[in-house]
């Protein structure tokens, strides 16, 4: 029996052929401890089983409900999720991966004790050879939360310590709402610190949870896992973007965010192929190194930890390719 006064939670899956793990991932939410919710699978023009195991799912659970489109992107995808979220709260879950059994409770329990307009939470890897067992049990009764402004919010994205990915935030339906957060359909990868940027430019302030909460799957057929100019473009295009909402907005830590830079600059070349064939290729790669060499190889490695310092060293004199050709090799 679900309490009347237990405020809906939407749980927004969006899902492309993604009939290996989605059952998985949907008996995960199915199993929390608090139960009101709304679980809404966006299947985004699959071709495989997706649309028969999400029928199979509602057949005996009513509050998971399947809206199909055409193939558009995840970024499409969630903005549809909002779009038809009932709920008062809002939790976006990847279909291959799962959310711990008292998961949605213990955000719900810093809600209820704050007026955050966002939670924040960390998480587990796991492969398909270990299994999505959660981490080590935490005491029930003693689960400590911070409270941020908007700089702080923006110092501990900079640092890395809040999570870049969106599923790891638990936000309010009105808050998305009133300030027209969506996602940007026109990038391809990325898609995820830009709306975070975004939402948290726009927030009063934010809760940090330390619990993990959410378990990510490492699966190498990811799009994470995938090299592709039009990748390193997409990188390319959120730092601009993020560029100008630091420019134009008010306490967003400006000490802090030439590291996250940085990092996203880093990443987009290492996004690119490591053979570059074509002139687009190319051209991509030169941006970027023409970036970092601007910024200068002791500025540059500031603020960056020992992984990251190591490619922007070997970006900026034109060495990473070689490097990432021997470690292949060798692997």
């Amino acid at each position: 029996m679900i309490a009347n006064h237990e405020p809906l939670v939407t749980v927004i899956i969006p899902a492309y052929n993604a009939e290996k793990y989605l059952p998985e991932c949907i008996k995960s939410i199915q199993s929390q401890k608090y139960q009101n919710l709304e679980i809404l699978v966006i299947n985004d023009g699959s071709s495989d089983r997706t649309k028969q195991i999400c029928d199979d799912f509602s057949a005996t659970d009513s509050r998971i409900i399947e809206i199909s489109q055409e193939n558009a992107g995840v970024s499409a995808a969630r903005n549809r999720g909002i779009q038809m979220a009932s709920g008062e709260y809002i939790q976006f879950v990847d279909a291959d991966d799962v959310l711990k059994p008292n998961a949605i409770r213990l955000l719900i329990h810093c809600m209820d004790r704050t007026s955050a307009d966002a939670v924040c939470f960390q998480y587990w890897e796991f492969s398909d050879n270990d299994g999505a067992e959660p981490p080590e049990r935490q005491n029930p009764e003693h689960h400590e939360y911070t409270v941020l402004n908007r700089q702080s919010t923006f110092r501990w994205i900079h640092q890395g310590i809040i999570n870049n990915n969106v599923w790891a935030l638990f936000f309010r339906r009105d808050f998305l709402k009133a300030n027209q957060l969506l996602f940007d359909t026109t990038i391809p990868f990325g898609e995820d610190i830009l709306f975070i940027y975004q939402a948290a430019s726009a927030m009063s302030h934010l809760v940090y949870l330390p619990d993990r909460l959410y378990g990510y799957r490492n699966n190498p057929q990811s799009a994470v896992h995938k090299r592709s100019v039009e990748f390193a473009e997409s990188d390319l295009h959120v730092v601009s973007k993020l560029d100008s909402i630091q420019r134009h907005g008010l306490n967003l830590d400006s000490n802090g965010y030439p590291a996250l830079r940085k990092r996203l600059l880093v990443d987009a070349y290492s996004m690119l192929p490591n053979k570059k064939t074509t002139p687009i290729e190319h051209d991509v790669a030169r941006r970027i190194q023409t970036e970092l060499q601007h910024i200068g190889i002791f500025r540059g490695i500031r603020g960056l930890n020992t992984r990251y310092a190591v490619k922007f060293v070997l970006i900026h004199y034109n060495l990473f390719d070689f490097f990432y050709a021997i470690h292949t090799f060798f692997r």
